[in-house]
């Protein structure tokens, strides 16, 4: 199992958790769960942009986005929770490997119920005690082109999200009702490795919502990026409660609010050229991108 982080910045967790550095081992119950947090959820990212059947093709991300998350871990600042006192649903899964504890290649997408009940199948089928991860990749690397043209064939729009991100906040007032400008400290590149961290992510596991494990690790990795030298952490995220644990973080960084956006406003076109809003209607509202001065 991997080695537990002893030195928490002061950060308190009840004392069934442990926080541990990810590391390729784990990759499949990384990809699931960020496949589970952004796919499977009323409301979240990704799903508003699948193609149907949407559940079937969320699954396909277990192979698709695989490299997508391994990039994070790559990072070595990427970072879980993992429950000491979980209890296995399987008896078998306890004394397994890691990748015995995720059942999700035994699943049958071609059922006629899958659409409506995948979902389930695929939280019951992941049998491990990781229960919240918060990933990372440094802003200095490039991206690996093979992640990128497998999350495109997974999820088509997601190039057309990319782009309009991409685009905020220099398209000011443009589409997407941007609001906000960038700040001088959030516009400088970074030169070299350590000194940018760029947050891929969060995500807690169903069951384990409500106990603060999300607020309690995304400090931790503010914290340690700190440690470790970095100047600074950029992170998109749209829900209000994260954005809360940013805004009302202990002191040791100032925050900026870099952009704000309204993801319902966003337009995209579909594979027949039909301007589309994906994410009217579907709970997603509010987009922040965030700056975290780690040094000023």
């Amino acid at each position: 199992m991997l080695d537990i982080i002893t030195d928490t910045h002061g950060i308190n967790l009840p004392s069934r958790y442990v926080i541990r550095r990810l590391d390729m081992s784990v990759l499949d119950w990384v990809t699931a769960m960020g496949i589970d947090g952004f796919m499977l959820r009323n409301p979240s990212l990704w799903k508003p942009l699948l193609p149907f059947p949407k559940t079937a093709t969320a699954l396909q991300g277990l192979s698709k986005l695989s490299a997508h998350y391994a990039q994070a871990i790559s990072s070595g600042m990427s970072f879980g929770i993992f429950d000491t006192a979980y209890l296995f649903k399987h008896p078998s899964a306890a004394a397994a490997n890691p990748s015995s504890m995720l059942s999700w290649r035994d699943l049958d997408p071609g059922q006629t119920s899958f659409e409506r009940h995948g979902a389930d199948q695929m939280r019951d089928a992941m049998d491990f005690p990781l229960v919240c991860i918060a990933l990372s990749v440094d802003a200095f690397i490039t991206p690996d082109p093979r992640a990128t043209r497998d999350m495109y064939e997974l999820i088509p729009l997601q190039q057309q999200l990319n782009a309009f991100l991409s685009s905020v906040p220099e398209n000011y007032g443009g589409v997407g009702k941007v609001r906000g400008k960038r700040k001088s400290s959030a516009a400088q590149p970074p030169t070299g490795y350590g000194q940018v961290l760029v947050r891929s992510g969060c995500v807690t596991r169903v069951g384990y919502e409500g106990q603060g494990l999300a607020t309690a690790l995304n400090r931790f990795v503010l914290l340690e990026a700190k440690a470790w030298g970095y100047r600074g952490l950029r992170v998109r995220l749209s829900s209000p409660s994260v954005m809360r644990s940013y805004s009302e973080s202990p002191a040791g960084w100032k925050m900026e609010v870099v952009a704000h956006w309204d993801f319902e406003d966003i337009e995209m076109r579909d594979e027949d050229g039909v301007v589309v809003r994906p994410y009217l209607g579907s709970g997603m509202k509010d987009g922040w991108e965030l700056w975290c001065d780690l040094v000023g």
